[in-house]
């Protein structure tokens, strides 16, 4: 079966740093180094503003070394030709 989504290569979010709580209460603890994570995260709105999108997702993971890090999620779902058109709506038809 072909993979339905596009799979694209890791993007590291830029001058975010992850660190692992250390108490049990807190869910995430990371910090912006604002000298990289400005210019970065300037691109991204604008990147984001151009293609319509409304967020920019982040994923907070564990490396294989267990090092957190920041990646963003760009997942999309792929698009194909096989979806079938909308349906074409007639606005003078009351039903």
């Amino acid at each position: 079966m072909e993979n339905q989504y596009e799979n694209s290569d890791k993007e590291f979010a830029q001058g975010i740093y992850v660190q692992l709580p250390k108490q049990d209460f807190i869910l995430a603890e990371f910090g912006f180094k604002i000298s990289e994570f400005l210019p970065w995260f300037q691109e991204k709105v604008a990147s984001a503003n151009a293609s319509g999108e409304e967020f920019i997702n982040i994923q907070f993971k564990n490396s294989k070394a267990n090092k957190p890090y920041a990646e963003v999620n760009n997942w999309k779902p792929k698009q194909t030709g096989d979806s079938p058109p909308p349906p074409s709506v007639d606005i003078n038809d009351p039903f």
